[in-house]
């Protein structure tokens, strides 16, 4: 190389003079096939009727929804779901009476005042009443989840049983 090539120095506004950006031209989207958008739109439009089912069907069941079949087997869960229900408040009524009552004659070989009678009755039947209300919550809220086709781990719950030789297994 010869010295006034290696003494020369370059700057970079010298070197970019002269040049610019290129930009390739967007290439252009093929003409879509109007058969094939129809039957893309009617996939569409039925995979929207099923989730929107889905999603109705938990809320309120009993309502028939066009495309959503409304058979037998469905009233009957519901009717199995009512009567459960039904009864687990009547079994509450008829714990909360029976615990006042018992609570009642019992406090009569104590003491003979009415009014504390009925006060340590009224609150034996209130910590019943929390007792039954707080485990048929628990009860009914995991069959509900159970109800969905979700298992309880599925449903947020972590499923854990103790195995033979001391370890926990977690999710089985």
């Amino acid at each position: 190389m010869s010295a006034a090539l290696a003494k020369r120095q370059y700057w970079l506004h010298e070197l970019l003079r002269g040049s610019g950006i290129y930009v390739e031209p967007p290439i252009p989207e093929p003409a879509q096939n109007p058969e094939l958008a129809a039957r893309l739109n009617a996939i569409r439009a039925a995979q929207a009727n099923g989730e929107y089912t889905r999603m109705v069907g938990h809320v309120a069941p009993h309502l028939v929804l066009p495309g959503m079949e409304h058979n037998e087997a469905s009233v009957m869960q519901e009717w199995r779901q009512s009567r459960r229900q039904l009864t687990a408040i009547m079994n509450v009524i008829f714990s909360i009476i029976g615990v006042f009552t018992a609570m009642f004659w019992a406090t009569a070989m104590i003491t003979d005042d009415l009014a504390l009678r009925v006060l340590w009755s009224l609150l034996a039947s209130l910590m019943v009443a929390v007792a039954e209300i707080w485990l048929y919550v628990r009860y009914f809220g995991r069959n509900m989840d159970e109800d969905d086709g979700r298992t309880h781990a599925e449903a947020g719950g972590v499923g854990r049983r103790r195995r033979r030789d001391g370890y926990q297994a977690i999710g089985h």
